[in-house]
């Protein structure tokens, strides 16, 4: 043992050479060889003086002497002969190299920069230590600014930054197919099961492909029954993506080749854990989705939770059971051959994931899958003719293109409105820290009368900022992981539980150590400079006080701490009125009174004709139910979460060259449903009993779909045909209503007859004579006695339906108050401060004032005076930023303009009353000075 650590020393000590070798070959030419060895002759005593002590020492010193010597070269290149004032006689003249080794990196030094650290150090905790007060309330207030960009970042990392849980992350790509030239990422859509096994089929440059899709359904073990978030995916998912399995074995390509008859599945770690008590015998048991039941074959390894970074799946099937499922992912669907989605070409629905060979390009790869796309083109022109695949690199994706760039420009804007509150948070220790420097004068004093330079004053001023800057980051994390755990727990306004985890990994924890150390230099160097630029005599007598410039510098930080408060206060009054604005808006229904229920009948074994039936027996049900005044169901509602589109072509619009027509929301409704959703006719009729199988296809349409493709023309009778070619006849115009969004414009909306197109999937509504929300349990309790093991995946109101549209306004609005409210009380503390330590300094001034017959109110009026400068400028600086952030922002907005008034008086009356307490406690000290003592003083 003794001999392994000498050797390990030796080639500590012979890579410390080196290292220190290659940073002396950056000085210039003119430095002599013999001053290149005494600087190794220094750089050996310290070396062996640290690898006595300790590795880590050892470490910290070759860093630091390594960093010396680039330095020192820095200074030799550059500033040499001026710093020396050697002024050589001719060109040819060489300063005097030694003495220049000597002047900037002097040797033999008594005490090395790793004990001058230690000692700075030391020196700091001690003084933090001695003030518990300060260092509290700054370490509090920097824990809030670090801990919401921590927790900010932690959600980023999650859902954008990190990778996916699989072996090699960084060779797995995903692929996407679209059909627009050039390719942008809106029209970036999935892939068909025939198109996958065809890429699959013919690839070199990728060891595999695999096709997934995510899916709701109802879990059952017997005892009980909840929905769940699950995975659909193609055989060889688990080895495409290099997937562990911690017990039994993962799905295997041979569940791919019979349909419905292999229904196994593997578990998620978690729901192993929680449901089977991490019994390896959970192997071999089953479970039931949708009341088909489903033999466990493995449990996944506890890092790998799903396809998707930022939601955990549960649980995992193969593709062949894809009909006792309905997946929930992009649904793009062109006319093609084939009974179900795992025939039809034409329909795509699997996301897709393929693993990169060694040694291959994504270029080259890139080239192969779009030879591959020609060649399905040419041999399916009807579904492929134009489409072809796109290769994104590994992490582009993370979700969908279009949410991806919704949920970054949703970021952008919060961590804007973050870092102004870390600003306010640095401005605010960087007040306390100038206060703070003009009591320590005669510290500092005494101090540089002992020998100390100011170079080393400062250096241990900086040092006790990022200390405390350090301390900061660490509560900071500790609030970031609060918050963020707090975020998990929230429960989401959706019928199934999604399991999302916010993973604080390296990645996190770099930027809350990064974020620290950069606070701490932003707001310690100013109080640096400051207090070690005292008058030394004064200072030692006591009656010194520090620069004058300190006064400016801390009223610039009062100014901006004041500009960006209102800032935050004016924005978090725009999203309030956002959100009050789109909470009013009329919603073009009368739908206070309508109950929804959601439900899927397929998950508790109903075929396709069973739930046909199902639903005219349900209306039958609510006829004799007292207090209701009307029943209807619909395959899709506007405003709901999940909006159902279709293609088609108007008569007399051309369709957009190569696209299969406009794609238009639509419902499917049964009888009653415009009467029970509030809807007014205003043109035409509604459906009624013409409008059946034997009937011309029939459809209704709303005043946008008129006025976008038929403007100043009556529709009745004109004619809408769909992409196979089926040709619907205009029997009635409705009013006008919100359709995606509550706050956006009305959108054009087509309504088809259920009658005349029965679908299995539906919702139903139900119209109430009283508050439509006492009597959502009745109306369920009705469903129940039809059906008793009915799964309700949605049972609200339809007002609240909607409101779930607003969930992000009514967040970004709660977000903005809570940041402005702390940003407000840290301007609240920061302007106390100040302000009492203005008054602390006119004590004696004050006290003359009162003896010369000052009132009290006078003297209030003359501690307030002294920030109305501040105040001024703070206001005329933050309302500009104010206007130019909500011209940033404003297509966040709704009811409110960048222009409107009402936003900035609210700011302001907020900020008042900020300023207001902040002047208060001061003030009435001031007026309660004693003449008599305040003369008395020094």
């Amino acid at each position: 043992m003794p001999n392994a650590t000498s050797a390990l020393a030796t080639r500590r000590h012979r890579l410390g050479a080196l290292s220190f070798r290659l940073a002396c070959g950056l000085l210039p030419a003119w430095m002599s060889r013999r001053s290149s060895r005494l600087l190794h002759e220094v750089f050996e005593d310290r070396q062996s003086e640290a690898l006595e002590i300790s590795t880590l020492r050892w470490a910290l010193v070759c860093l630091a002497e390594v960093s010396s010597v680039a330095a020192l070269a820095v200074r030799a290149r550059w500033h040499g002969p001026k710093l020396l004032r050697l002024g050589p006689a001719s060109p040819d003249a060489e300063p005097d190299s030694r003495t220049f080794v000597r002047s900037s990196f002097p040797a033999p030094r008594q005490v090395g920069l790793m004990e001058t650290i230690l000692q700075d150090l030391r020196y700091s905790v001690r003084a933090l230590r001695n003030s518990p007060m300060f260092t509290i309330v700054a370490l509090a207030t920097l824990g809030v600014g670090i801990g919401v960009n921590t927790a900010l970042f932690g959600i980023v990392n999650t859902v954008l930054l990190r990778p996916l849980p699989v072996a090699n992350p960084e060779r797995v790509l995903e692929i996407m197919t679209t059909d627009d030239d050039p390719p942008g990422p809106q029209s970036r859509t999935a892939m068909s099961l025939p198109d996958l096994r065809d890429y699959n089929a013919q690839t070199q440059a990728l060891s595999g492909i695999a096709g997934h899709s995510l899916f709701f359904a109802a879990l059952s073990d017997g005892s009980s029954s909840k929905m769940v978030l699950g995975e659909i995916v193609t055989g060889n998912y688990f080895s495409v993506l290099g997937a562990r399995v911690a017990v039994g074995r993962p799905l295997t390509p041979e569940g791919d080749l019979v349909r419905d008859g292999h229904a196994v599945m593997v578990i998620s770690h978690n729901l192993w854990r929680s449901r089977f008590n991490s019994d390896p015998a959970a192997v071999g048991q089953t479970l039931a989705l949708n009341g088909t039941t489903y033999e466990i074959v493995g449990v996944a390894a506890p890092e790998f939770t799903g396809a998707f970074a930022s939601v955990a799946t549960p649980l995992w099937i193969p593709t062949m059971m894809a009909e006792q499922v309905e997946p929930a992912g992009t649904n793009d669907v062109s006319p093609s051959p084939g009974d179900t989605r795992l025939e039809r070409r034409g329909h795509r629905w699997l996301s897709v994931k393929a693993r990169l060979r060694d040694e291959i390009s994504v270029e080259r790869a890139t080239a192969e899958m779009e030879a591959i796309g020609l060649a399905l083109a040419e041999a399916h022109p009807d579904v492929n003719q134009g489409r072809r695949p796109v290769l994104l690199e590994p992490g582009s994706l993370r979700i969908h293109p279009g949410l991806d760039a919704a949920f970054s420009s949703v970021v952008g804007f919060l961590f804007g409105i973050v870092g102004l509150l870390l600003l306010v948070t640095c401005a605010n220790v960087a007040n306390m820290l100038l206060a703070r420097a003009t009591t320590r004068g005669r510290e500092v004093a005494i101090r540089a009368a002992l020998g100390a330079d100011r170079r080393r004053l400062v250096r241990q001023m900086i040092t006790e900022s990022l200390l405390l800057g350090l301390g900061g980051g660490a509560v900071g994390m500790a609030i970031g992981v609060w918050l963020t755990g707090l975020l998990a727990r929230t429960t989401l306004p959706v019928p199934v539980e999604l399991p999302i985890e916010f993973a604080f990994d390296w990645r996190v924890f770099a930027f809350a150590a990064g974020v620290s150390v950069v606070t701490g230099l932003i707001f310690g160097v100013a109080p640096a400079m400051r207090a070690t630029r005292a008058d030394l005599v004064s200072a030692l007598r006591g009656t010194g006080a520090v620069a004058a410039g300190g006064s400016r510098i801390q009223s610039g930080l009062l100014v901006a701490q004041i500009a960006i408060s209102f800032v935050l206060l004016v924005s978090a009054a725009f999203f309030v009125s956002t959100a009050r604005a789109a909470h009013d808006v009329d919603l073009g229904v009368d739908a206070d009174r309508v109950v929804v229920l959601g439900f899927a009948l397929e998950m508790n074994g109903y075929t396709d004709e069973e739930a046909v039936d199902f639903f005219p027996r349900a209306l039958l049900r609510f006829a004799e139910m007292p207090g209701v005044e009307s029943a209807t169901y619909s395959t899709g509602l506007p405003l709901n979460t999940n909006i159902h589109y279709t293609a088609v072509v108007p008569e007399g619009v051309e369709p957009r060259p190569g696209s299969r027509g406009y794609s238009i929301a639509r419902s499917l409704v049964g009888p009653d449903y415009f009467r029970t959703v509030g809807l007014e006719q205003v043109r035409g009729r509604l459906f009624d009993e013409r409008d059946n199988r034997d009937g011309r296809l029939t459809t209704i349409v709303n005043e946008a779909f008129v006025a976008r493709f038929w403007p100043g023309e009556d529709a009745v009778g004109k004619t809408v045909s769909s992409a196979a070619g089926r040709e619907w006849v205009v029997v009635g115009v409705v009013r006008d209503h919100k359709v995606s969004s509550v706050a956006g414009p009305s959108e054009p909306y087509i309504y088809y007859s259920w009658a005349q197109s029965p679908s299995p999937f539906a919702n139903v509504l139900v119209r109430t004579s009283g508050p439509a929300a006492d009597r959502v349990a009745d109306v369920q309790q009705q469903m129940l006695a039809i059906e008793p093991e009915l799964v309700f995946m949605q049972a609200e109101t339809f007002v609240d339906m909607a409101r779930v549209l607003l969930l992000p306004l009514r967040l970004a609005a709660a977000l903005l108050i809570a940041f402005a409210s702390v940003g407000g009380l840290l301007a609240t503390i920061g302007l106390y401060g100040a302000v009492a330590q203005a008054v602390g300094r006119r004590t004696r001034e004050l006290g003359i004032r009162k003896a010369l017959g000052a009132g009290r109110a006078r003297v209030i009026q003359q501690v307030a005076s002294g920030s109305v400068t501040i105040v001024a400028v703070a206001l005329t600086l933050g309302l500009a930023a104010a206007y130019a952030g909500a011209r940033t922002f404003s297509r966040f907005l709704f009811g409110v303009t960048p222009e409107s008034p009402a936003p900035y008086i609210a700011g302001l009356l907020a900020l008042l009353a900020v300023l207001a307490i902040s002047h208060w406690f001061p003030a009435r000290r001031a007026a309660r000075i004693d003449p008599m003592t305040a003369l008395r003083q020094d």
